[in-house]
């Protein structure tokens, strides 16, 4: 049973009962249908003979009836076939309870028997076949033997077939075993190169500890001096201060002559804000002949990163050979007498703005980015 699934036994068991059950009523049908179709074309034989008064028809009927019976492979086997012929009267023609020994008619007697054979044709006799086949025929067990074989030779190909699926599941298992095994012992060796590292790091754990209190002490020692020089220190900090007060107090007074004098110095940051912003007039009036840059946009310029002023001179090459492919944004306009600007958006956060002199060149008046759009437009209002 380990091989075998209870459902395809239970299947082999009550499958070959119901199939020769149904190949019984199968064989019986197929067998009524055809001896009912040949008897009835043979059964009445010749009507000359019968209308001659040679041959009775009983008698004609059981020799063609047994005759073909006999000669059926079927009925040899154990098929029951019940033939019977019965005149609308309800005379029995077959099978003939008293048959009449063959014997030589008179003339008299032959004219008998031909009226007697035409009225009983005339009375239309009926054909009637049943077939049954008895459950120990030959036909039967032999069907029934082959269901079997035939059951059998299912469960034993599902036993070989479950023997194998065990017999690989068994070695799959077994290398499955191998493989964990193998991992075991890959482990093991692991462990033991990992209980000998331990034993290392505890020992230099154990030096480290040891480094360590010798530092705290030499801490603690350093700890003292670095706290009687921070009194040093802090003394001479206060010294410091008060020199520092004076000179503030210096530096006021020279702040407040500076004012006086109208003086301003320049921060550097300025400075090198004006210098770059320069250099950047005077190589795009170099490269771009039909660009006028406002100082304005000259700073803003500089102020971008190497990226956006890549993308921001992209527009003012575009604004220089042909302006009317470039991408306006929006109209700003100015006040009453200013000319209209156009802004332009370029790298995304970008914002360069530009205007249309009367000689029909382009003027680029501010360049900067989102976070610097409130101040450029009021840059623009003023213009």
């Amino acid at each position: 049973m380990k091989y075998l699934s209870m459902r395809l036994l239970v299947l082999c068991v009550v499958v070959p009962i119901a199939l020769h059950v149904l190949g019984g009523y199968a064989i019986e049908a197929y067998a009524k249908r055809k001896y009912s179709r040949e008897i009835g074309s043979l059964y009445i034989g010749s009507t000359e003979l019968l209308f001659a008064g040679s041959i009775r028809l009983a008698d004609a009927i059981t020799r063609n009836v047994d005759g073909y019976l006999d000669g059926q492979m079927l009925v040899g086997m154990g098929l029951s076939v019940k033939v019977t012929v019965v005149t609308e009267a309800g005379l029995l023609l077959y099978p003939n309870v008293f048959p009449e020994q063959p014997t030589m008619l008179e003339t008299r007697q032959m004219l008998q028997v031909a009226r007697e054979n035409y009225q009983l044709l005339n009375a239309r006799p009926t054909l009637r076949v049943d077939v049954a086949l008895p459950s120990n025929a030959g036909l039967s067990l032999a069907l029934l033997a082959f269901y079997v074989v035939a059951a059998l030779g299912v469960l034993a190909f599902n036993y070989r077939r479950g023997m194998n699926v065990a017999r690989e599941q068994d070695l799959h298992v077994q290398n499955e075993i191998d493989r964990l095994r193998g991992i075991e012992q890959r482990a093991s060796e692991n462990l033991g190169r990992l209980e000998i590292e331990r034993s290392r790091l505890t020992d230099q754990l154990q030096r480290l500890s040891r480094e360590l209190e010798c530092e705290k002490q030499r801490v603690s020692v350093a700890e003292d001096t670095m706290i009687e020089e921070m009194v040093a220190l802090e003394e001479k900090l206060q010294l410091n201060l008060a020199l520092q007060n004076e000179k503030n107090e210096e530096i006021a007074k020279l702040k407040g002559e500076i004012d006086r004098y109208g003086s301003a110095e320049i921060h550097p940051g300025d400075r090198r804000r004006q210098k770059e912003a320069a250099q950047v007039i005077k190589r795009f009036k170099a490269l771009y002949k039909g660009i006028v840059l406002h100082e304005r946009a000259a700073e803003g310029f500089s102020d971008l990163t190497d990226e956006m002023q890549i993308k921001a001179e992209e527009v003012i090459y575009q604004l220089n050979h042909d302006p009317d492919k470039v991408v306006i944004k929006r109209k700003v306009f100015g006040k009453k007498n200013s000319a209209t600007a156009f802004e332009v958006i370029f790298a995304y956060r970008g914002r360069l703005y530009f205007s249309r002199t009367p000689s029909n060149s382009i003027k680029v008046l501010a360049i900067g980015t989102k976070h610097s759009q409130e101040r450029d437009l009021a840059f623009l209002e003023k213009l």
